[in-house]
């Protein structure tokens, strides 16, 4: 019978082995525990995995999303592996915010998972056999990194929908792609305004789920009330993407997931617990 630790002990070779074919670059893939028996999955249990070389570590991370809103009160879908954290106990339990957004009755831990890819029993940022998340994190690792990477010059997202049963919390977004396509619809008014005319022609832009009669908007299209969902059927491979370009951003989406260097190096081990 193959020993426990050996077998995490190959596995953490292959990983590290497929890191070091990228030089100065992170393989990233989307990964979600529920996307097994449904399309779409809440975000706050749609992570972002990332393997790469940091300054003399070999480091994997798992980060969840949340919704933020931008200096101009746009609502934006941020993975951040250091900031975020998971709301534990209550009515919000397991939902990732900011620590701004915390209630002051509510408790929370750092969000995520941050692991040096090496094997070292005695040390929680490590990996060891006795912790069985540990062995699967390997395996869901494994079998992502197996694959020939996609290479892209920044982190590609799934496609991400808001769910509502009806139209009132949500709204059009007022600029980019979508407010020129929806003025080239041939039902559009140019004597009412932008949300008027989603409202009469959200047909041509919603998914709806047979079971439940929910319906998915486009993050990209609307903002508003509602849970934010990943489409699972339309996950991006495996990527290979610049180490630079692990902290990025645009209108939609943020990143920051931190990458040191010499001048600001912590600590073995210091990061988001696992």
């Amino acid at each position: 019978m193959v020993n426990k630790a050996d077998e995490i002990k190959k596995q953490l070779d292959e990983i590290r082995t497929a890191i070091d074919a990228q030089p100065g670059r992170a393989l990233i893939f989307w990964y979600n525990p529920e996307a097994r028996w449904q399309r779409f999955c809440g975000l706050q249990f749609t992570y972002l995995v990332a393997a790469y070389k940091d300054a003399d570590d070999y480091r994997a991370l798992r980060v969840p999303g949340t919704i933020i809103r931008d200096s101009n009160r746009i609502q934006k879908i941020l993975y951040d592996s250091v900031s975020c954290v998971r709301i534990k106990g209550g009515p919000r339990n397991n939902m990732v915010v900011i620590p701004g957004r915390l209630r002051p009755d509510e408790k929370a831990v750092p969000a995520g998972l941050d692991k040096i890819l090496e094997y070292r029993p005695e040390m929680r940022y490590f990996f060891a056999r006795a912790r069985e998340g540990d062995f699967q994190f390997l395996k869901i690792l494994c079998s992502h990194l197996r694959e020939d990477p996609i290479q892209m010059s920044k982190v590609v997202y799934p496609p991400f929908y808001i769910r509502t049963d009806n139209l009132e919390g949500i709204r059009a977004r007022l600029y980019g792609e979508f407010a020129t396509m929806l003025s080239r619809e041939a039902g559009y008014r140019s004597d009412i305004s932008l949300d008027d005319n989603f409202k009469n022609l959200y047909k041509s832009y919603v998914v709806i789920d047979p079971a439940t009669s929910m319906m998915f908007f486009p993050f990209s299209m609307v903002e508003g009330k509602g849970g934010v969902f990943a489409d699972m059927d339309q996950l991006p491979g495996t990527c290979s993407i610049p180490l630079s370009a692990l902290s990025a951003g645009d209108a939609l989406f943020q990143v920051n997931i931190k990458v040191t260097n010499e001048n600001t190096k912590l600590p073995r081990g210091e990061g988001i617990p696992g």
